[in-house]
Order: C-alpha cells, then structure tokens, then sequence
C-alpha cells in the first residue's frame, strides 16, 4: 500500500508505506523536507461586465493569485511603478484592488507584489485602458490677438480613447452662433479652423466641439478672438538729465492695456539726420556720445507684433 498526502503550501508529499516482513506487517512512513519558496505572483484584471469597453465611470477589480511559503502576510499594489494606498474610490483588499468610478489618469500598469522570509516577489504588469470622451488638452492657447482682415490659424487638441476623433466649429458673440467650414483635421486628436474678423462683430469666441464613438465632449473647447494691432504710444516722455555730451530720456507706460509683448524705441535725430535707434524693453533711454552744442531730437515709439505706434517728443525737464 502507498499513500500519498498533499496541501497547499507546496510541500513534498508525505510517504506512507505498508510494508510485509517476515514477523508480520507494519507501517514505514517517510517524511520528506518541507519545500520553502519566495511569493510567486499572476495578477488579473475582471470587469463587471465584459461585453463593454472599459471607460470612465466603470468599476473593475484586479485578483492577485498568490503562491508562497511561508505566506505572505500582505500583499502590496503598484501603479506605473507607485506604491498605492486606499483612497476614495480605490478599496485594498489583500489580494484583491477595487477601484470604483474609473478616471482616465487611473489607466496604465498595474502589478501586485508581496514579500517573505525568502525575497520579494513581483507580478507581470497588467494593462489597463480606460476609454473616454473628448477632453479639452491644458495649456493650450486660447486667446487669439487679431487684426481686422487677418487671417489666423486655431488650433484645437483634445485628450480622448479611442482617438476616432470628429471636429465642429462654432462662432459665437452676444448677438449671434454661426457654424465654421473653413477648418481642417491635422490629426487624429487635432483641428484647426482658419478665421477672418471683418467687423467689431467678428470678434467673440470660436467654440471647438469635438466627438468620439464614446459620445460628444461635455464641455467645447473655447478660443476668445479679440482685437489687435499697433500699441497706444508712452506718454510724459520727459528729459530729466542733459549733459554737454549726453541726455537722458524717460516716458510712461500707456494705461491701455497690453495684451501682447511690447518693447520700446527711441529715433535719436541729430539736426535732420538719424543718429541712431534704441530698442528697449522699458520706455527708458540713454544717449551717449553726442556732440557738444549739437541739436538733438528724440521720438519714443511703442511696438508689438502687430505694429508700431504713433510718436512721443520728451519735453526738456524745467
């Protein structure tokens, strides 16, 4: 007779043998040294229902199949290579993660790992991928400066899974809502819409409605078109300080409001001819290097990238 004996903590089996001899039968049993082994770990993902794409709002869990002796006393869960911990949401189980609500930042690797007295163990990454509707991308430009009659390029970038993007374009103000034609896709989560203001009322903002197989995005994406052109000039331009070979200049900002870069130059004439331009980024100057007795005229403009301003003379200071 041979017995054998198994359980589940990956032991050799116990030997029980009957064995007849000479005087009568008696029983011989071996036993075999326990086998001792570092955490072995499989991770598996399960949704609730597998008819569908995962997508956000969903619940999934991951099981993690664990073999180990001794045991393992817990079993620790990782997310692109971060240590997790309970949160609102996401429930910690042991061998069991359960995240609730999915948000799209929770997609990536997954693995669980856990430790005894022979090492540490680490299961293979496990992907997740959550699906959703269009988002608009951050830090995206969405204030356009533009002149009357300038054509200007927009560009629209959403954040969406899967990426079968599809674009509209709206135009909107407080008078009216006009649908854009002019606009092309130059990619696969990207639009660009190509507007011309003609009049006051071609100012306002072009709205970017994008959709996927999931469904439209909750919110358009908004680009204000407001107007530009040449900044207002600096005012009490002045001429504190006059040396026989050298004077000062100094203005003021416009109260008009900037909303491009603006930089400063001053035309430094002497009699009719043009000595020199200072470019600067405050309405400040310097002239060095002048004759004595020379007569010298200063005009201070003001520039952005849609043009330069009408002319500042300073005043000589009393």
């Amino acid at each position: 007779m041979l017995l054998r004996a198994f359980n589940n903590s990956r032991r050799d089996p116990l030997l029980v043998k009957h064995i007849v001899g000479q005087v009568g039968a008696y029983l011989f049993l071996e036993l075999e040294r326990e086998k001792h082994i570092k955490p072995a770990l499989q991770l598996n993902l399960v949704t609730l229902d597998a008819r569908k794409q995962i997508s956000e709002g969903s619940s999934v869990y991951f099981d993690c199949n664990v073999q180990s002796n001794p045991p393992v006393k817990q079993v620790g869960w990782l997310h692109e290579g971060a240590q997790l911990a309970p949160s609102p949401g996401l429930r910690i189980e042991h061998v069991r993660l359960v995240i609730d609500r999915l948000h799209r930042h929770q997609a990536g690797h997954y693995q669980c790992a856990a430790t005894n007295d022979l090492g540490h163990g680490v299961s293979e990454k496990v992907f997740l991928m959550v699906y959703y509707p269009p988002k608009c991308r951050e830090k995206q430009k969405t204030v356009y400066h533009v002149a009357r009659h300038e054509v200007t390029k927009v560009t629209c970038d959403v954040e969406a899974d899967p990426p079968d993007v599809t674009f509209t374009w709206q135009f909107n103000n407080s008078k009216e809502s006009l649908d854009i034609i002019a606009f092309n896709q130059s990619g696969p989560r990207s639009s660009s819409a190509f507007y011309t203001p003609r009049r006051r009322e071609d100012y306002g903002a072009l709205l970017c409605i994008a959709s996927n197989s999931l469904g439209r995005g909750a919110t358009p994406c908004v680009f204000n078109i407001v107007p530009a052109g040449p900044p207002n000039p600096p005012v009490n331009c002045s001429v504190p300080v006059v040396a026989a070979t050298s004077l000062s200049v100094r203005c003021e900002r416009s109260l008009q409001p900037w909303p491009l870069p603006v930089h400063f130059r001053a035309d430094v004439f002497v009699g009719s001819r043009l000595r020199e331009r200072i470019v600067a980024d405050e309405p400040a100057f310097e002239v060095t290097g002048l004759e004595p007795g020379s007569s010298v005229g200063v005009f201070v403009f003001a520039l952005n990238e849609k043009g330069i301003s009408t002319a500042s003379r300073p005043k000589p200071s009393s």
